[in-house]
């Protein structure tokens, strides 16, 4: 009775440890996400999205694209995810709570919101308008690369708030 007793109990934290680590990776993700099957993207037209806010239940909608990418800050570099958002991403997605230092995106601007691990491992801080986070994207091309300045989109953003959720996260995502 005891051994099963304490089994009991163990599993019960564990389930609780493991519903209080999902709510934080929630907000990241929506709790409808529509993905492509093919391919790396497509296209919603203004049709469909009426189409989709007209489900009951629907409250909002966000459209993002996310492309592993090349950041390079004084010298560092870090391959990681960018995560490009719209507007209606803080609605559907409340990570302005775990926004660890700085603020969130304006739209329409070269801004980013970084993880803290990735800014540790960058040694990267906010608004430093000296040295802007270098992003290399690559382009859609088969084959080996030849070189950078042919095989890669290179864009400058300036980090304006860093997130804090948990240490995978933190070194997964920037977002813009």
């Amino acid at each position: 009775i005891v051994g099963t007793l304490a089994l009991f109990v163990v599993l019960s934290v564990f389930s609780g440890l493991r519903q209080y680590s999902v709510q934080f990776t929630n907000n990241f993700d929506p709790d409808l996400k529509v993905i492509t099957v093919k391919g790396k993207s497509f296209l919603i037209t203004a049709d469909d999205e009426k189409k989709i806010k007209s489900i009951s239940g629907i409250a909002t909608i966000s459209k993002t694209v996310e492309e592993r990418v090349l950041f390079s800050f004084n010298g560092k570099q870090q391959v990681t995810y960018i995560k490009g958002v719209d507007r209606e991403f803080q609605n559907s997605n409340d990570i302005s709570k775990n926004l660890f230092n700085g603020q969130w995106l304006k739209s329409d601007t070269p801004q980013a919101v970084i993880g803290y691990g990735i800014s540790q491992k960058l040694s990267l801080g906010l608004f430093d308008f000296n040295n802007p986070l270098e992003v290399y994207v690559p382009k859609p091309k088969k084959g080996q690369i030849q070189s950078v300045d042919e095989d890669f989109n290179v864009d400058y953003l300036m980090p304006v708030g860093i997130y804090a959720v948990s240490e995978e996260l933190d070194s997964k995502y920037v977002f813009v």
